[in-house]
């Protein structure tokens, strides 16, 4: 009784343990189901694709069928590269057709972007670097030295995971820096760019501040939202704050699934932060996710990230399986044991229990005969008390009767001496002839 009872206790603690949930479990929970519904989301985006597609078709103005593929190459820049490099080269071979130098520059501008997230680092500086500066207007100088920033975040990234020390900081500063020369006075970005200038002097506080205003002007479930919450997972990160930079790198990987976005890091950091705490079976479904992403949309760049954390997962995962392999073996060892036990205890159970119940039945069968002896026993008592009754009357009657005699022989003895002193002989015998 005290072994199941203390069975009992554990199985409550470990159900307990279970079904405590933290606010990052929950947001787990709702990015697996999130990511399980990613080809509705990719549907979603095929869609417009196709409607798009279909109106450039039909259209017939130079203008308008310039502005929609450059629609769709925005729609296809984060989610299929091949696909953004065809409709890039219809924008290009149109631009020149229609000898239009500011189609040309904004889509060569998409080109580089495009040529850098595929990590064609080269090519894609090549691209920016054959772009004449001297007369784009201040919308297309910001998005040159946007794209350009980066390139250098790409390559300086990509030399870090190859350990080459060559250092890309200072012209990434100097690219964003130039942004914030020709951004419109009102512009939102200068919030964006302010946090970035902020989190470089480490004055983490303000940078936050800066980064949640910008932050709260996204949409969720859009590549921006995703991007921002990204920057705000890394920002907290800085700061020591686990469970936050977790809750917006989740946030981040939400948002870029619900807008079919294919080019991301927010999933492989995420399956490696996962990997550190642990949740090794999550890790490895995450990364084979960002795997599988790399590949849709042709991410060169992302092969080499994955491919320098996806063995050290895998092999964690197989063990994890092996280890999980073993202990359901000894649960089942366990179980089969502690069924035969039980079976060995039901079996000598129902014996005791047959032996029980023959033992039920002898008694009660000794019952009914000592039950039978016993109104036996009561009738005998019954006669003898009878036949008691009847002696002690009959013993009374034949003392009563002695007695009588008794008596009669002490009076005829009275009489006899009465007789014999008053010498009445004849009388004497007389009477003697008479008793006999």
């Amino acid at each position: 009784m005290k072994n199941l009872a203390l069975l009992i206790f554990l199985i409550s603690c470990c159900l307990t343990n279970l079904s405590a949930k933290t606010p990052v479990d929950s947001l787990l929970k709702e990015l697996d189901h999130v990511l399980l519904n990613g080809h509705i989301y990719m549907e979603q985006k095929e869609h417009r694709l196709n409607r798009m597609k279909i109106q450039l078709e039909q259209e017939m103005s130079p203008d308008k069928q310039f502005e929609l593929t450059y629609r769709i190459i925005e729609e296809y820049q984060s989610y299929v590269s091949d696909s953004a490099f065809v409709y890039i080269k219809k924008n290009i071979r149109l631009a020149e057709q229609e000898n239009n130098k500011e189609w040309l520059i904004r889509t060569q501008l998409q080109y580089s972007f495009i040529l850098s997230s595929t990590g064609l680092f080269i090519e894609s500086e090549s691209v920016l670097n054959s772009i004449p500066l001297d007369n784009l207007d201040n919308e297309l100088l910001v998005k040159y030295y946007q794209y350009m920033g980066s390139l250098y975040i790409n390559i300086n990234t990509y030399q870090k995971g190859m350990q080459i020390t060559a250092n890309y900081e200072e012209l990434i500063h100097e690219s964003q820096e130039a942004v914030v020369r020709y951004l419109p006075k009102n512009s939102l970005d200068r919030l964006y760019y302010k946090y970035l200038k902020a989190r470089d002097k480490k004055d983490l506080d303000s940078a936050r501040i800066y980064l949640e205003s910008y932050l709260e002007s996204t949409h969720p479930g859009t590549h921006d939202n995703a991007k921002k919450n990204y920057d705000m997972s890394q920002l907290y990160e800085q700061m020591g704050d686990s469970d936050t930079q977790i809750k917006y790198l989740i946030l981040a990987v939400m948002s870029d699934v619900k807008d079919a976005v294919k080019e991301n890091r927010a999933l492989l950091d995420l399956s490696i932060w996962l990997y550190k705490h642990n949740d090794v079976e999550r890790a490895f479904d995450y990364i084979i996710h960002a795997l599988n992403d790399a590949n849709f949309y042709g991410a060169r760049f992302r092969y080499l990230e994955i491919a320098e954390t996806l063995p050290i997962i895998t092999h964690s995962y197989q063990q994890q399986n092996i280890q999980q392999s073993n202990q359901l073996k000894l649960i089942l060892t366990f179980t089969i044991a502690l069924f035969i036990i039980l079976l060995v205890m039901m079996i000598y159970l129902n014996k005791q229990m047959l032996e029980l119940k023959l033992a039920r039945k002898k008694l009660k069968e000794s019952n009914n005969n000592l039950e039978e002896v016993n109104n036996q026993l009561s009738r005998l008592n019954s006669e003898l008390r009878d036949a008691n009754i009847i002696k002690e009357d009959y013993i009374g009657h034949f003392l009563d009767l002695c007695a009588k005699y008794i008596r009669d022989l002490e009076d005829y003895k009275k009489s006899v001496k009465n007789m014999v002193m008053a010498k009445r002989f004849n009388e004497l015998l007389k009477n003697a002839l008479q008793r006999k």
